[in-house]
């Protein structure tokens, strides 16, 4: 498109396909091009409500311990757990299928901790006695997910916890 020498000049726009000049709405002084926002090609944009659930005092964990359950369509963004000791493993459960089981003891072994947070989407802090869940996009899940801890040994853990997550509007 040239620059036009007069910019107070009309311009008119031409849709080849349609043979017609695309449609532009004044908003006060300003004319705007009119633009249809409706996605199509199979894009789907979903409006979530953001969620968040915490006990800050924690269930004391004897066998296995559901911290959270939720049926719902959405978007599971964070976890953070804090446990009094390290003796627990952590399961995500997303739409029936274990996306995560792990004891924490095993991702400091691995090298998962507090220092190589910027690499990973879990890790250990606190001599292993705490968890956190960051992934870089957020989980999706269709149906549900919980969140299962576990004791591994004795002193049984008590672990206080923070959630988010999105659920479809």
């Amino acid at each position: 498109m040239a620059d036009l020498n007069d910019p107070t000049q009309n311009v008119t726009i031409w849709d080849d396909d349609k043979g017609v000049n695309v449609n532009v709405i004044t908003d006060g002084s300003i004319e705007r091009l009119a633009v249809d926002a409706n996605v199509s090609g199979g894009v789907i944009f979903q409006k979530l409500i953001p969620k968040t659930d915490f006990d800050a005092n924690g269930p004391s964990v004897d066998g296995p311990t559901t911290l959270l359950s939720v049926t719902a369509t959405g978007k599971l963004d964070f976890i953070s757990l804090n446990g009094s000791n390290s003796n627990y493993s952590v399961k995500i459960i997303i739409d029936g299928t274990d996306y995560l089981d792990i004891e924490l003891s095993d991702l400091s072994d691995l090298g998962l901790t507090a220092s190589n947070a910027t690499s990973f989407p879990f890790f250990t802090t606190t001599a292993s006695k705490n968890f956190v869940f960051h992934p870089f996009q957020p989980i999706d899940f269709e149906t549900s997910f919980a969140i299962e801890l576990e004791d591994e040994g004795n002193p049984k853990p008590s672990v206080s916890w923070f959630i988010s997550w999105g659920e479809v509007a």
